[in-house]
């Protein structure tokens, strides 16, 4: 799917700065995030008409889950 390439296109300064100005174990920890969360992406199928056509509605749940997953990321650490 387009969106784990997307992702991973888009990522692509986030890693180089990772590379260039932090540390050796944050750029792999940055670089396993990223390449995970584009397969995932990847991987998922879109849903067929949850929110179609319904932009706001969609983008607000696209924003919760989005807050969820960070929090989980770094309320774990990472």
């Amino acid at each position: 799917d387009i969106a784990g390439i997307l992702n991973f296109v888009l990522n692509i300064p986030v890693l180089w700065l990772a590379f260039r100005h932090m540390s050796h174990h944050f750029f792999v920890k940055t670089l396993t995030c990223v390449v995970a969360i584009s397969f995932f992406l990847s991987l998922i199928q879109q849903p067929v008409s949850m929110l179609e056509g319904d932009v706001l509605g969609s983008a607000i749940i696209g924003g919760i889950l989005t807050g969820l997953g960070v929090g989980l990321i770094l309320y774990s650490g990472g």
